[in-house]
């Protein structure tokens, strides 16, 4: 069996990948693996493994300067675990990389949220640039993952608050927009941010209408407020 013919079976048997909301990141995994698609699994021993794990420990990672995290490393090998066990061989038996000392610490500023919203307002006419404002301020204030945002639609936001029903780990939260948000939507602020106000649009229609157009919110014209502080 070659490691692509146990990935396409790893989808269909494997529960855990079955369940999975986020396929596209296995698919990432599997394919910056940087094998060729039709090599046996057989050939996956613990010297080979040992050895393609050096060469990831090289790898140049997506910032100029740095190298692949062990948890991207660790990602990997754990990939190359479950082909071999699809595959019903033993284990390659390459130990994962100590995580520790390596945690990431780098936040998005105020100022350059403060930017981002910026050149949204500055290229207003630009397709999509509206509903990206609006997704920015969404995704702050509610901490949501994007395809949480891309999912919610308008039966969702009530009372002030939205519910994320498909979450990543399966189970639905409800969040309130962060509290400086709170002003009175009938104030000389104008229609705030759209978690403060009534449902803007059909219950099954998304808030970001990237189904329909990413320009959704704008037609609603939903006014984009400036970022709330944050400390």
């Amino acid at each position: 069996m070659t490691i692509e013919q146990a990935y396409r079976k790893g989808l269909q048997v494997r529960e855990q990948w079955m369940k999975s909301k986020d396929k596209a990141s296995l698919q990432v995994t599997f394919d910056n693996l940087g094998l060729p698609g039709d090599i046996p699994c057989a050939k996956l021993t613990r010297d080979f493994v040992r050895d393609l794990r050096g060469r990831w420990m090289r790898e140049p990672g997506k910032r100029p300067g740095t190298l692949l995290s062990p948890s991207t490393i660790n990602h990997r090998l754990s990939m190359l675990s479950v082909l071999l066990e699809v595959a019903d061989l033993p284990p390659h038996g390459v130990r994962h990389l100590s995580v520790k000392g390596s945690r990431r610490t780098r936040r998005i500023s105020d100022g350059e949220v403060a930017q981002a919203l910026a050149w949204c307002a500055a290229h207003a006419g630009r397709q999509g640039a509206r509903a990206l404002a609006d997704m920015i301020v969404l995704a702050l204030d509610t901490c949501a993952r994007e395809g949480e945002l891309l999912g919610l639609v308008w039966a969702n936001v009530r009372d002030g608050t939205v519910e994320f029903v498909d979450t990543k780990n399966g189970e639905s939260r409800t969040r309130p927009p962060h509290p400086a948000r709170r002003v009175d939507p009938g104030g000389p602020q104008g229609p705030p941010c759209p978690l403060l106000g009534p449902e803007s649009g059909p219950p099954d229609q998304p808030v970001v209408g990237h189904a329909q157009g990413p320009r959704a919110l704008h037609r609603r014209r939903v006014r984009v407020p400036p970022p709330a502080p944050r400390g």
